[in-house]
């Protein structure tokens, strides 16, 4: 979960200062109605048959992607579809290298082959590779894509830049579920990017000091406030808060947050950066046909050996 970047040997070694999710369905409510989804599908079967609808009503997307700069793909979309295959001990056994798994093992294999599924399908937008992932949120904004499926930071993306024919009408899912999946159905990916840790060597008066600044940038009235000020997602769960004040959109990021969701590790954040390089790099290929699932699971592994043998 939220504390997994900081933990080690079963102790904890600092506290987030606020909570971060990078996979978030963010999907035009209307327009998933004019295909017949009163809300956006929890299978991915109907995701698809819903995709052969928008295409016949000339919607230039489903679900817009803009993964030019090769992390979106892995950061926004994989390591929550991953999960959804492989579970999250799978993820955890990765990042702590203990040869336990593997990229190679038949979870993530399979993730893979559902990514370039997903891509021949004609599920995105025709230039995944060549346009940004900022550049992917403005199709949805404009309305030419149904849905994109981004980080938290898309909240103030379509707040600030959407239509308001669009903003009232986006609302906010959990990415499908998989037939035959290990994960769990109600995570998503997202963890903390900031953490505050306090001085070993501190004593008396400087350390108690130093707790209190903790508690004041990390505790309960800090979560509080800001979730009521800004919308955000603090470290501590509060429960429900007054959100009357903020747009459609960010209330319903906070009520799907403290609805129950539970975190599984981004990869970019916790995985060895030479393996998420070749990662990313393949997912390109991956998601254009140049290259097979069994084939970039192969390359990933070598890199992840490789990075354990340093």
């Amino acid at each position: 979960g939220i504390f997994d970047p900081v933990t080690s040997g079963g102790k904890i070694y600092g506290m987030p200062t606020q909570y971060s999710v990078t996979c978030l369905v963010f999907y035009n409510s209307n327009l998933w109605k004019s295909v017949g989804y009163e809300q956006f599908p929890d299978k991915w079967d109907d995701v698809l048959a819903a995709s052969k609808k928008f295409k016949a009503k000339g919607t230039p997307a489903t679900i817009a992607l803009g993964n030019k700069d090769k992390w979106p793909f892995e950061s926004t979309i994989l390591s929550c579809l991953g999960d959804r295959f492989t579970g999250t001990d799978w993820t955890r056994s990765i990042i702590a290298r203990d040869g336990k798994s593997k990229f190679t093992d038949d979870g993530f294999v399979k993730a893979l082959q559902f990514s370039q599924k997903l891509a021949k399908s004609g599920l995105f937008n025709a230039d995944y590779n060549a346009i940004t992932d900022e550049q992917a949120s403005t199709l949805y904004c404009q309305g030419k894509a149904a849905a994109v499926i981004d980080g938290f930071w898309d909240v103030s993306y379509i707040n600030a830049n959407a239509s308001d024919e669009v903003k009232k009408a986006t609302k906010l899912a959990l990415l499908p579920a998989v037939e035959g999946g290990k994960g769990d159905t109600k995570a998503t990916s997202g963890g903390a990017g900031w953490f505050i840790a306090e001085n070993s060597s501190l004593e008396g008066e400087k350390k108690k000091a130093a707790e209190k600044f903790i508690m004041a940038m990390t505790g309960e009235e800090y979560s509080k406030n800001l979730t009521a000020k800004y919308g955000l997602i603090g470290p501590v769960n509060v429960g429900k808060t007054d959100t009357s004040k903020f747009s459609n959109v960010t209330q319903d990021y906070v009520n799907l947050i403290n609805g129950g969701v539970t975190l599984t590790p981004i990869y970019d954040i916790q995985m060895d950066s030479t393996v998420i390089d070749v990662m990313n790099t393949g997912l390109q290929d991956l998601l254009n046909g140049s290259v097979q699932p069994a084939d970039l699971a192969k390359q990933i592994q070598d890199a992840q050996d490789k990075a354990g043998a340093k």
